[in-house]
């Protein structure tokens, strides 16, 4: 890697979290209108962890700003503690979307329900080509 690369790392990694943030952000909605509309729980589910993702990436963006500080007289070493308390954060808030998507799946079992309509899986193939155009950029 470069000088200038290394350099750059921290702006790029903010950059790249707020495009994160941003793009959960829409998906949410389209996943949670659609998911009521067409009935269908999968995509529900995914607007959920969805916004878990959002509360991950900010708490990542503020950490990130953090871990980044000067070292100063408290902290001669720097800031860099702060990234696994954040992993600690980011694991409970995954942790608690799960046991909520975990819990309204075993009531979907339980009470009967219509079958999704058929655009929701338009919805779920955009979703997958916007993650995965995300994760290569």
């Amino acid at each position: 890697m470069a000088n200038t690369e290394i350099i750059n790392l921290p702006k790029t990694a903010i950059r790249t979290t707020v495009l994160g943030i941003m793009v959960s952000i829409i998906l949410i909605f389209v996943k949670g209108i659609s998911g009521h509309l067409g009935h269908s729980y999968a995509l529900i589910a995914d607007a959920t962890e969805s916004g878990a993702d959002i509360l991950s990436s900010i708490l990542l963006w503020i950490v990130l700003r953090v871990a980044l500080k000067e070292p100063d007289k408290n902290h001669p070493y720097g800031h860099g503690k702060a990234e696994p308390i954040a992993a600690v954060a980011v694991s409970l808030f995954l942790m608690a979307a799960t046991i909520w998507i975990g819990y309204h799946a075993i009531e979907f079992i339980r009470v009967p329900h219509q079958l999704p309509k058929s655009f929701t899986l338009w919805v779920l193939l955009f979703v997958i080509a916007v993650k995965e155009t995300l994760f290569r950029y």
